[in-house]
């Protein structure tokens, strides 16, 4: 048998991760898809660790680069990976391609909502971040609250523009994206910078000693690279419908 997380698992082919505190929503049990996440490996080839991502961009809007004259930062929107693939990513955003003032939470369209123009390079880079079995599933959690509340959320324009005065302004039901990722590690009990999440701008979140880099350059490069290239880009959309449960992603 081998372990992961301190707890024994059947050899069975298939490795799950700590199976008896993930739970999912009411679904048919014969279409529950196993709960399974990236995982590393320690010195013993026993996987231990989950693996999130952070994903920072510069989507080329008017409201990007608004951001970049402020912070004199190229890279200027964040968001949360699940998978390495970038198929599970989420952050705070337009919620409608046109209209940068509808904002709130949402499960990003790599090619649509950060990638807007195929033949316009997208910079960005992409961190690893290694946290325990208990923090990823505190992470999970609060990701799902998020993701059960949806219509609820909204953008924190007026907390961002606060920060550039180093004003913390923290309001109820609202987010901007870098205060967003900063908020889901201090509630899993894993902060990636010390400072409140209400002034966490994503150069902080660059800067973090828990986050790796693993890749910086062009977002479709990357994605090319990693298979993620839909058949047909509806640059229309920017979100994806969220699924059953943020954790059901595929072990790679």
């Amino acid at each position: 048998m081998s372990k992961i997380c301190g707890r024994p698992v059947p050899s069975t082919g298939v490795r799950l991760a700590c199976p008896s505190a993930v739970r999912f929503e009411s679904v048919p049990k014969a279409v529950l898809p196993l709960p399974r996440f990236p995982m590393e490996k320690n010195g013993r080839g026993d996987e231990t660790m989950p693996q999130v991502y952070v994903l920072l961009t510069d989507t080329g809007t008017l409201f990007s680069r608004s951001i970049r004259c402020w912070t004199r930062n190229p890279l200027n929107h964040a968001s949360l990976a699940l998978d390495p693939d970038l198929e599970e990513v989420y952050s705070f955003g337009r919620l409608h391609p046109d209209n940068p003032f509808i904002a709130g939470f949402v499960r990003e369209r790599v090619w649509g909502s950060l990638i807007r123009r195929p033949e316009r390079p997208t910079p960005c880079a992409i961190y690893r971040c290694r946290i325990s079995c208990g923090a990823y599933l505190g992470l999970l959690e609060e990701l799902d609250r998020f993701r059960l509340e949806t219509p609820r959320w909204r953008y924190n324009l007026a907390g961002l523009l606060a920060v550039a005065a180093g004003i913390e302004w923290r309001r109820p039901d609202k987010y901007f994206c870098s205060q967003f990722v900063a908020h889901l590690f201090a509630a899993a009990g894993m902060p990636l910078v010390p400072k409140p999440p209400a002034l966490t701008a994503p150069c902080d979140l660059e800067a973090s000693p828990r986050l790796a880099l693993v890749y910086r350059g062009d977002l479709r490069e990357y994605c090319m690279k990693r298979g993620n290239v839909p058949k047909d880009v509806d640059f229309r959309r920017v979100s994806l419908p969220f699924p059953q449960a943020a954790r059901q992603i595929s072990l790679r």
